[in-house]
């Protein structure tokens, strides 16, 4: 081999190895249960270390801080002897204001992925907000603002304050972010549970994914699931349990609503959609006013049982909905407010009134 093609091999060899390193060193670790990477004391130390990491792992434990994000990565709890729950939690002092979310409300949120470069994915970790000092703002588990990404297996929790807390709140923006929230115990809030909200715009500001979780609070007076307008939803596949409604749309939004368990609602309705969602296959027990109330533009209901609830479907006078094909079953009056006299065609069981038609 030649002088010269030996330095030529050996540069290249030099910059591989060089790449690799980097490549290697950009997986950080939370803790010290994994020695082989770089250790961090806490999440925030990790996200501002040079080369910025691709994924950070944080080892079992309690981690006091709260966490802002704003370049894609991936952050995941990991398993270690006989722990695998990592959870952050409030500072010493408490929350303390570190955003703003849409309609102008100051938020502090323990992690907030902030107009974030690429996709921010969060997994196997537990948002706990005991001990969260009562700060005059909505205290929000996760927040992502005009950030795309994927939530899965996480826990949020606790979050209460002046009937102000929300475990995930996700928020579009101009670059009209894709985020999924999937597989994980939304529990013990005092406001929302899964709040998906955008500027009120007529542009398409936010698509989300919502599945597959299970949303539980015993607050009366306060939403499971909510969908606000410029954003289109998928929700499915969610057990929704508590509350004054299970899963709610305002106008403006669309997607579809498919598949959804919703029972124990003390208060209110199972399902109350006035967007364009689909409501299909849900099964709805023990619902305090109407399994599901609808508004003018709802789209079709069709396939979804409602058991034990005063009124199983209300339709609020609106004419030309598309609600056919479900099972009402030990309801005191299957459809309320059918418009002008007009029936769809469902199978009723134990049903006293079958239709009430009382528009004027």
């Amino acid at each position: 081999m030649t002088h010269s093609r030996f330095i030529a091999t050996l540069c290249v060899l030099l910059l591989l190895a060089a790449t690799f390193a980097v490549a290697t060193s950009t997986t950080y670790v939370v803790g010290s249960c994994l020695p082989s990477l770089p250790s961090y004391h806490s999440i925030s130390d990790a996200l501002a270390a040079v080369p910025p990491p691709v994924t950070i792992r944080v080892c079992p434990g309690t981690y006091n801080e709260q966490v802002e994000i704003t370049y894609g990565v991936t952050l995941a709890g990991i398993s270690s002897g006989n722990s695998g729950q990592a959870i952050i939690a409030p500072p010493a002092g408490g929350l303390v204001v570190n955003a703003t979310v849409e309609n102008g409300s100051a938020a502090a949120a323990q992690v907030w992925v902030n107009g974030a470069s690429g996709p921010v994915n969060i997994s196997d970790l537990t948002i706990d907000a005991t001990g969260n000092g009562n700060p005059t703002a909505f205290i929000i588990g996760v927040l992502y603002q005009n950030s795309a990404g994927t939530v899965n297996h996480i826990t949020t929790r606790y979050q209460n304050t002046n009937t102000g807390g929300i475990g995930i709140w996700l928020e579009g923006g101009a670059s009209n972010p894709s985020v999924t929230i999937e597989n994980s115990s939304i529990h013990d809030f005092d406001y929302l549970g899964i709040a998906a909200e955008t500027a009120h715009t007529a542009t398409p500001e936010l698509t989300a994914t919502i599945k597959n979780n299970t949303v539980v609070s015993n607050v009366l007076f306060i939403d499971g699931i909510s969908l606000g307008a410029g954003e289109s939803c998928t929700v499915s596949g969610n057990l929704v349990m508590g509350m004054t409604v299970g899963i709610q749309s305002v106008e403006g939004s669309s997607g579809s609503i498919s598949n959804n368990t919703i029972t124990n609602i003390s208060n209110g309705f199972g399902i109350e959609v006035s967007g364009a969602q689909s409501v299909t296959s849900n099964r709805l027990y023990g619902v305090a006013q109407a399994g599901i109330a609808l508004g003018a533009n709802s789209g079709p209901v069709t396939e979804n049982i409602i058991t034990n609830s005063p009124v199983g479907i209300d339709m609020g006078c609106a004419q030309g909905l598309n609600v056919h094909s479900n099972t009402l079953i030990d309801t005191v009056t299957g459809l309320n407010g059918v418009a002008n006299g007009t029936q769809s065609v469902n199978s009723y069981y134990n049903v006293g009134t079958i239709a009430n038609t009382n528009c004027l």
